[in-house]
């Protein structure tokens, strides 16, 4: 042993790597395996990828339930339309008023008359209160009609227009 340190005497054919002294130190012999530095850098990279997934992963189920509550919200405001439009509810102004087969979900109508003679504008507001999973939702339809003259429905009980002219 020369100053505590052992060392093998190897033969020339026997080193691969051309020991020019002959010898070769057994630190430097070919390893097998990782380190624990090299595992926990791994790690670090592997569990910083998949957070990144996860937060993609999370925005993606967001962004998918947000435009399935629009949808809903949408085809929910297009229906009310044509429940008024064809006088199946009244028409009068109505404040947040909530759906029967969902209660998180409300209705609004507001009815104007317009200064052209007998056009009335119906505007229907469909919202969603908000959750943990997503915001307030809302959809807004307007749509102008003519207002229907009373006497065309004489004979119809359903049928109610609540003026919002003012008394003269």
């Amino acid at each position: 042993m020369v100053a505590g340190v052992a060392r093998l005497r190897v033969r020339r054919s026997q080193c691969p790597n051309s020991c020019e002294s002959g010898y070769q130190d057994r630190s430097r012999r070919n390893r097998y395996g990782l380190t624990l530095f090299e595992v926990l850098i791994s790690l670090l990279i592997f569990v910083s990828a998949m957070a990144v997934v996860a937060h993609l992963v999370d925005n993606a189920l967001r962004a998918s339930v947000r435009s399935r509550f629009q949808t809903e919200a949408t085809l929910r405001c297009r229906s009310l339309m044509s429940e008024f439009l064809t006088r199946e509810r009244p028409w009068a102004n109505v404040r947040d008023s909530r759906f029967e087969d969902d209660p998180r979900w409300s209705w609004s109508l507001n009815v104007e008359r317009t200064p052209t003679n007998r056009l009335v504008k119906l505007e229907a507001v469909v919202r969603r209160t908000a959750d943990r999973q997503v915001g307030d939702m809302k959809f807004q339809l307007t749509r102008f009609v003519r207002e229907p003259d009373p006497s065309d429905y004489a004979g119809e009980s359903q049928f109610q227009f609540v003026s919002t002219r003012a008394s003269q």
